[in-house]
């Protein structure tokens, strides 16, 4: 399976975990199995034990994750990919994503649409809306 197709389905089995288990702010996941956006992907990927420090490196870890928070990332307006000195793409901008979830004025439903325009983006290959390459 590509890694796209893999991102989409990622993407897709988020927003149904955060559908049918609730929706959390400001933390990875809550003891009634509230999750945000970042502790739904890694629950659907089967990564558990995950705490806040330790997220950006599990992303780093996890191709699939990477590229659904890169896509993610670049729908919230952060879509520049920045590399080292030595060409390596640097660590995926979790922090875009995760602010953007805790914020103040997110709800469940933007956060269930940008899962499921960016599943549409990944399975395209584009936006189907705006007919842009990501």
């Amino acid at each position: 399976m590509k890694i796209m197709d893999r991102v989409a389905d990622l993407l897709a089995s988020t927003r149904e975990y955060i559908r049918e288990h609730g929706w959390a702010q400001g933390t990875l996941n809550e003891e009634n199995g509230h999750v945000c956006m970042m502790g739904g992907m890694a629950f659907c990927q089967g990564l558990f034990e995950t705490d806040n420090e330790s997220l950006e490196q599990l992303v780093s870890e996890h191709e699939d994750m990477t590229e659904a928070v890169w896509l993610l990332a670049s729908q919230l307006d952060y879509d520049e990919r920045k590399y080292d000195e030595d060409g390596d793409l640097q660590p995926a901008p979790v922090g875009v994503v995760t602010c953007w979830n805790d914020a103040d004025t997110t709800t469940q439903t933007e956060v269930e649409d940008l899962l499921a325009k960016c599943e549409k983006i990944a399975r395209a290959g584009f936006d189907p809306d705006e007919g842009i390459i990501p």
